[in-house]
């Protein structure tokens, strides 16, 4: 549940553009998502595919805490905010 909150927040901060904690935010996404993909060879493609999504969120949230901003950071954005509100409605 703490994980599913943590992508619902990153992906709010993605499309909202708030910027005061996204470098922490953006820290635990890319620490996230470097151990969902490395611990997931063993696994099935879609751990993998999860982990990067995390992984490239993480660095979207990192660009946007030094002040660059895309209007391509809406589609990692809406991605972790469906996995996050996906994985919070099951795990409650």
């Amino acid at each position: 549940m703490l994980f599913a909150l943590l992508d619902v927040s990153a992906g709010l901060m993605l499309l909202l553009n708030f910027q005061a904690l996204s470098a922490y935010i953006g820290y635990a996404m890319l620490i996230k998502g470097l151990w969902t993909f490395l611990t997931s060879f063993q696994h099935d493609f879609l751990f993998m595919l999860i982990g990067i999504v995390d992984i490239v969120a993480g660095g979207c949230l990192l660009m946007s805490s030094y002040g660059t901003v895309s209007p391509l950071f809406t589609i990692p954005a809406l991605a972790v905010l469906i996995k996050g509100v996906w994985s919070l409605m099951f795990s409650l």
